[in-house]
């Protein structure tokens, strides 16, 4: 039985969330790594970027690196 257009759209979109998602999650832990070391301007330059660069706001990413669970809508 072949798929439909629908079931083979889903899977696409399905492999591009999941490496969105991961690469996000990659972008939170080296953020959280940085924090630790970087000066308060470089970090809040490296969350703006991320912020722009997967269309969140800059308090999604700063509860992301406090750890919050819940944090992507």
């Amino acid at each position: 039985m072949s798929k439909s257009n629908y079931e083979k759209y889903a899977e696409v979109k399905q492999q591009e969330l999941l490496h969105k998602e991961r690469n996000l999650l990659q972008a939170i832990s080296c953020l959280r790594r940085r924090r630790k070391f970087a000066s308060l301007q470089c970090i809040d330059s490296a969350i703006d970027f991320v912020a722009d660069l997967y269309d969140l706001s800059i308090d999604e990413v700063k509860r992301a690196m406090d750890g919050e669970e819940y944090w992507c809508i």
